[in-house]
């Protein structure tokens, strides 16, 4: 997660002023227009606690109420002293990446979930000398076609708050993660991409410590990428500016 939702969920929290549990308690009723702030943390709230269902429908139902607003005025800023970025569009993209955010760890929980119950499953059959029988394998299928879907989901959550955004460099860098886990369509070519662009975009923003921190990740995942002298280059010249 990079420095702009870093920071809106930072100030939404103090803005807050309540434990997590009250948080939960009181979204619902609160407007993404008029506290985006607060709700965009309370949503991070729940993707951190792994609360990925009421995550996820926060964040729909905060999407759908901004969806108007977008159509008609993308560069309209919203009245919110605790919110870093006001723009409209900005907001949405925050709200798209954080769903593609909660969709991935949904799927990573179904896995899981599948997982443990595997093992308790292959230890009672282990006591019974029983074996895995269809329904054990159908089910296992049914939980990774499910979360693959959730992970595809995920990608074209983080495209569509690019495309809505291009500035911000949070989808680009969790877009990278997922593509660096080896998900079709990704792999290491377009994740050190997404890297980059993430790299790029912070560095733009002013947050060289950031933007270099990104650039080590995509170093570690390719020490030849091409990107990294691009990177030096860019960053070079940001320096001679100031």
């Amino acid at each position: 997660m990079k420095r702009r939702l870093a920071l809106i969920i930072i100030m939404g929290m103090l803005a807050l002023g309540m434990s997590p549990a009250q948080a939960a308690e009181d979204l619902s009723k609160l407007s993404i227009v008029k506290e985006p702030a607060k709700l965009i943390a309370g949503i991070y709230q729940a993707f951190h606690d792994w609360q990925v269902d009421a995550g996820i429908a926060l964040t729909s139902k905060s999407l759908a109420d901004l969806d108007g607003y977008l159509k008609q005025n993308p560069e309209m800023e919203i009245a919110d002293p605790n919110l870093k970025t006001k723009k409209v569009k900005q907001v949405a993209s925050a709200l798209h990446t954080l769903l593609g955010m909660l969709d991935q760890r949904k799927a990573m929980k179904l896995l899981d979930d599948e997982s443990r119950r595997k093992a308790r499953r292959m230890e009672d059959l282990a006591g019974s000398h029983g074996k895995i029988d269809k329904v054990d394998i159908e089910r296992q299928l049914a939980v990774e076609r499910e979360s693959a879907r959730l992970s595809a989901t995920s990608v074209n959550e983080f495209r569509k708050a690019i495309e809505i955004d291009p500035a911000n460099p949070s989808p680009h860098y969790e877009l990278a993660k997922v593509y660096a886990q080896g998900l079709p369509g990704g792999g290491t070519a377009a994740a050190e991409e997404e890297y980059y662009q993430a790299a790029v975009r912070t560095l733009d923003e002013g947050d060289v410590t950031a933007a270099n921190s990104t650039i080590r990740t995509l170093a570690a995942l390719n020490p030849k990428s091409k990107y990294i002298a691009q990177f030096e280059g860019r960053a070079r010249d940001v320096s001679k500016r100031k």
